[in-house]
This record gives structure tokens, C-alpha cells and sequence, in this order.
């Protein structure tokens, strides 16, 4: 059984609602029922427009109580079948009333939406008419100066299009200083991010790097069980300020960027934004003969780490996709997310978006470049952004990038040997079985290497029998003194320790290299070993790792 329907209190007391608006309502109106129009109710100003009160106009037929003429009654009659609202002016030539008058009429539809009645209001409009007959004698008279003021138009016409024309070069060209302005101050801000890296990391780490490996030392001379612990303690303070520097290192210049190119900065980048709750998925469909310079690449980096920070910070969904492809010349990066928000509210409020400005230095970045920057987002249905941007043809030259699939190539340029007229020299008789193992070492900053000699120097069996400062300069020694193992930076000017391990091994597959970094990395490990590398080394480890490195590489040399 159904419950009963609550009568609805507002439905009941709706006609005593709208007779009160009616009853202060200025203009006359009125209230007909049924198809014979019978008055029902009718307001002050309408008993004042008739003459008539409303005792005498309430029950009777519309027709009979005023001097309406058939067009309202068909107006009447009309509103009444079709349930449509209709609108007319009408004139009248009596002394008694104006002249013309406006009428509105609506319907009054019953509880099964049929018309059981009409509504009508009553505006004189007699000054408005006498307002568009002044207005229609105006404009006769402004046509007839009109060919008076045609020339001077046309000339003032063409003055402003010059005006405007030239108003608009004006703007284009600020566009372009702004969007210029705009690209060289990004660049502006990565140049001293990796200014600031670079200071971490070339002091700052490498002290904390050469701390580590005194303490490492200092273990070995047989301290007291309290000068142990002390050691300890440091050595774990070093540690996590080391951890610290790298991790400030990171969020200024990824060193991944710079060393190996945009696909591996995109892959780091979608694990570090984990410490954002974001997880990132990064697809590398085909970058293969990719020639894109590193200024642009930080650029195109920045573009996608922006994007992601927007959905770290506003997305209810914490999944987000980053797809890379290069295709006929072609580079394009996808940003996609299944959050999306209103475009069009977005244009009002920021509130959706991580930085307005943000997105709107994305688009003129690309701009500037050549490139597009495509934003299409609906709530629910997820905001997908597209970095489109072309590549020139790749020249080789001297230290120019190159990113394939798998790797990234530096293209680097060796010193000529005169000593040395062929790179396949024969190596020296083989050494002896107490001979010392002799050592290259190689990095860029003197004090490392100090401190690596003072590791190496500490074996009696170990001779340092030479020091490079960069890769070029780690060939040539390798050539001339022929060591038996270099210990090899990675991050190095002209050329680095992965392409001079390459190099190397060319000509000397003999060498074992152990490769040394700062910034320890999966994924140069791997390149390092690739390139020939027997082992990867945080160069903090040194200290306890590095001699027990060199012996499992001669004892494999040996094998």
C-alpha cells in the first residue's frame, strides 16, 4: 500500500502568494479563468485602467466588463489552447485612455499541465512610441548627413586600421620579447640550479667524501673500542648529510639529465616523485637518433615535472602516465592523469592548478622554441597535456648529445699521441707474480685523488704509477703507462669516465677500470659495466670497498 502524499503547504497558498504580488503590483493585471476568460481576480491598478472596482469585474466574462476589441479576445483564446505566452501592442484612438498599450499574457496551467486560465498585465507604452517616432525622425536626418560624412569616415577609417595595424606589430613583437623573456629566464633559473649543484657537488660532497674515506683509514690503524664508536658515529652524521647533499644535488639539476639525456631524467624523475604520493608510469616508445640539446631538454624536463607537481598537489587519483616518442623529426611528451577539472572554471579560478602562471610559461616555452603545448581536461574524464616540440637534423660535433633507445652517446674528441703511433701497441711481458699492481687514478678534484692515493699508498703491494684530472687525459696516462688497474671517475670534464672506459677497453682489454661516483645510480652502473667497468663504487665506500675491489679484478684478470 502506498503512503499517502503530504500535501504541500507552498502549493496550497500559491494563488494567495501571487494575488499579494499583484495586489502592490504598478501595472494592471488580472486573473481569467477558464476558456470563457471569467475574471477571477484583479488588482488595483486594473480596477483604476476600467473604472470599474473589483466587485463589479469579479465572476464576469472579460468581454462584458471592458472595451477590448477581438484582437485580445483571439489573443485570449489562443494562450488558452496552446498553453504559449504571447505579447502585442495595440493603439486606440479615444480621449479616455493612451493610445497604445503593451499586453503580456500567460498561462495558468492546472495540476495535469492544461491551461485552466490566463494571465494578463497592462504597460502603457505611449512614450516609448513617442520616443521611436522622434527616434525615426533623427535617423532620417542622420541619413541625410550621412554623404556629407562619408569622406571624412572613410578617411578617419583608414587612419585607425593604419593605427591599429601598426598597434598590433607592436604587440606581436612584445609577444615574442615576452615569450623570449620568459624562455631565457627558465634557462636563467636551470643555469643556476646546476650552478648550485655543481658547487654541492664539486665541495661540499667531496669533502663529506673525503671525510668518509679518512675515517675509513683511521678504523684501520686499530683505534680503541671508544675511538671505534666515535668513528661510527661520525661516520654515520657524514653519511646522512652526504644522503642530504645528494638529495639537494637532485632537486636542483638532476645529474641524470645532464649525463644521460631526457628519457633517463624522465625515468628518475617519475621515481622521485614517489615522495610526492604519485606514482608514475614512463613510456619510452622510440627516441633512436634523438638529437636534442641539453638546453632544451631542461626545459622540456621542467615542463613535465610542473605537470606532474600539479597532480601531486590537486588530483584525487595518484596515478599519473608520461609517454616519450620521437617520429619523423618529431619529439612529443604526454602527460596524462584520470582527474581532470573544468577548463573553463580554471580560467577564472587557479584554484585547480598547481600554478597558472606554471602552465601559462609551459605554452610560451614551447612557443618560443618552435613547439605546442595542448591542455584538454574535463572532470572525470581525466586532463591530458601534450609538449610537442621539432628536432633539426643531428651534426655531429665535439661534445654534442646524442640519446638512442638504450644509451646516451657524448661524442668527444681524444688528444693525439705522437708518442704512441698506433693505439694497438704491444703490452710490456707479462708482470711479475710480486710485482706491484700498478694504479691509474682518475677524477677531477685534487683532493679526492689525494685521498685515493692515501688508500692506495696504504698497501704496500699497490703503486700509484699515475694521476688524470679528465677522461681525455685518463687515455693518454692508460696508453703511456699501461697500469693494471684505473680507478675511474665518472662525472668528468670533456669527456666522461663511462666513454673513457670505453676507450680504454678498445685498445687495452687488459685494464680493469672501477668506476668511482658521488651519486650512486642503477642506471650508470649499468652503462659503466657496459662500457667494461669490473666494478661500481659510491666513492664514500672507497675507503673499506676500494682495495678489496682491486683484488677481485686482478684476481679476475688472473682467472
Amino acid at each position: 500500500m502506498k503512503p499517502r502524499k503530504k500535501p504541500n503547504p507552498l502549493a496550497a497558498n500559491l494563488p494567495e502568494l501571487c494575488h499579494l504580488l499583484m495586489e502592490n503590483a504598478p501595472v494592471p493585471m488580472a486573473e481569467l479563468e477558464g476558456a470563457g476568460h471569467i475574471i477571477r481576480y484583479v488588482n488595483p491598478a486594473f480596477c483604476r485602467l476600467v473604472g470599474t472596482d473589483r466587485e463589479a469585474l469579479t465572476g464576469k466574462p472579460f468581454a462584458e466588463t471592458t472595451q477590448e476589441g477581438d484582437r485580445c479576445l483571439a489573443v485570449l483564446n489562443r494562450v488558452f489552447r496552446t498553453a504559449e505566452c504571447v505579447s502585442y501592442t495595440d493603439s486606440e484612438q479615444g480621449e479616455s485612455h493612451p493610445p497604445y498599450w503593451s499586453y503580456a499574457v500567460w498561462p495558468v496551467l492546472g495540476p495535469n499541465q492544461r491551461p485552466v486560465g490566463v494571465m494578463m498585465q497592462v504597460t502603457e507604452t505611449t512614450s516609448f512610441h513617442q520616443q521611436a517616432v522622434a527616434m525615426n525622425r533623427e535617423l532620417l536626418l542622420s541619413s541625410l548627413r550621412q554623404h556629407e560624412l562619408t569622406e571624412v569616415t572613410t578617411r578617419t577609417n583608414d587612419e585607425l586600421e593604419q593605427r591599429v595595424l601598426e598597434r598590433t606589430r607592436a604587440l606581436v613583437a612584445s609577444e615574442e620579447a615576452l615569450r623570449a623573456l620568459a624562455t631565457e629566464l627558465n634557462l636563467a633559473e636551470q643555469r643556476e640550479r646546476k650552478r648550485l649543484a655543481t658547487e654541492l657537488h664539486d665541495y661540499l660532497a667531496h669533502m663529506l667524501v673525503l671525510g668518509s674515506m679518512i675515517l675509513g683509514q683511521a678504523k684501520r690503524t686499530g683505534l680503541p673500542p671508544q675511538g671505534e664508536d666515535f668513528v661510527r658515529q661520525t661516520e654515520e652524521v657524514l653519511g646522512r648529510a652526504l644522503t642530504y647533499c645528494r638529495t639537494l644535488m637532485a632537486e636542483l639539476s638532476p645529474p641524470i639529465l645532464q649525463e644521460q639525456g631526457l628519457p633517463a631524467g624522465l625515468t628518475w624523475l617519475a621515481d622521485h616523485m614517489k615522495r610526492h604520493e604519485l606514482a608514475v608510469a614512463v613510456e619510452i616508445q622510440d627516441t633512436s637518433d634523438m638529437p636534442l640539446p641539453i638546453d632544451r631538454a631542461v626545459l622540456l624536463f621542467q615542463s613535465v615535472r610542473e605537470l606532474l607537481i600539479n597532480v601531486a598537489k590537486h588530483g584525487t587519483v595518484k596515478e599519473a602516465t608520461v609517454k616519450l616518442s620521437y617520429k619523423s623529426g618529431m619529439l612529443q611528451i604526454i602527460v596524462n592523469d584520470t582527474n581532470g577539472f573544468d577548463l573553463a572554471a580554471g580560467s577564472h579560478d587557479i584554484s585547480p592548478l598547481s600554478s597558472k602562471f606554471g602552465l601559462f610559461s609551459i605554452k610560451e616555452r614551447m612557443k618560443a622554441l618552435g613547439g605546442s603545448f595542448e591542455l584538454h581536461s574535463a572532470v572525470g574524464q581525466g586532463t591530458t597535456a601534450t609538449l610537442t616540440l621539432p628536432l633539426a637534423s643531428p651534426s655531429v660535433a665535439e661534445g654534442a648529445i646524442y640519446q638512442t633507445e638504450n644509451s646516451t652517446t657524448r661524442v668527444a674528441k681524444v688528444l693525439p699521441l705522437a708518442t704512441v703511433p698506433s693505439p694497438y701497441r704491444e703490452r710490456p711481458p707479462l708482470r711479475q707474480q710480486n710485482a706491484p699492481i700498478r694504479v691509474l687514478l682518475v677524477d677531477d678534484h685534487t683532493v679526492l685523488r689525494e685521498g685515493l692515493r692515501s688508500i692506495v699508498s696504504a698497501y704496500q703491494h699497490l703503486e700509484v704509477v699515475g694521476e688524470a684530472s679528465d677522461g681525455r687525459e685518463a687515455v693518454n696516462l692508460a696508453r703511456n703507462l699501461d697500469p693494471d688497474i684505473v680507478v675511474m671517475d665518472i662525472n668528468m670534464p670533456h669527456m666522461d669516465g663511462i666513454e673513457a672506459t670505453k676507450q680504454i677497453k678498445s685498445y687495452q682489454p687488459d685494464i680493469a677500470v672501477i668506476g668511482l661516483s658521488v651519486n650512486p645510480s642503477a642506471v650508470t652502473e649499468q652503462k659503466m659495466k657496459a662500457a667494461g667497468a669490473s666494478a661500481y663504487l659510491t666513492k664514500e665506500s672507497a675507503a673499506d670497498a676500494l682495495y678489496q675491489a682491486i683484488q677481485e679484478a686482478m684476481a679476475h684478470k688472473v682467472a
